[in-house]
């Protein structure tokens, strides 16, 4: 289960510690960049969210809802990845 966090902007990313140690999903970095202690986004597909689970609807949960804890302006994300396998 994989979910894109997006922002045009750079905006500090707080709450990705938090995802990784209390919710279990993995957060992958590619438009992010460090400024003095803080993480900020630098446009674009910034983070990827995964949760691996034997489960793919909990998986899907525990990406959602790591990928809702994460907060910066202008953040999007898609909620429907997976919903064509799970309607099997």
């Amino acid at each position: 289960m994989l979910n894109n966090l997006t922002s045009t902007h750079p905006y500090p990313s707080p709450g990705i510690q938090t995802v990784e140690q209390q919710l279990g999903p993995i957060v992958f970095h590619a438009g992010t960049r460090c400024h003095g202690d803080q993480i900020v986004t630098s446009g674009g597909r910034v983070l990827a969210v995964v949760a691996m689970e034997n489960n793919l609807a909990v998986a899907k949960v525990k990406a959602l809802l790591g990928a809702s804890s994460i907060q910066y302006e202008g953040k999007f994300f898609r909620k429907d990845i997976a919903d064509k396998v799970l309607k099997r």
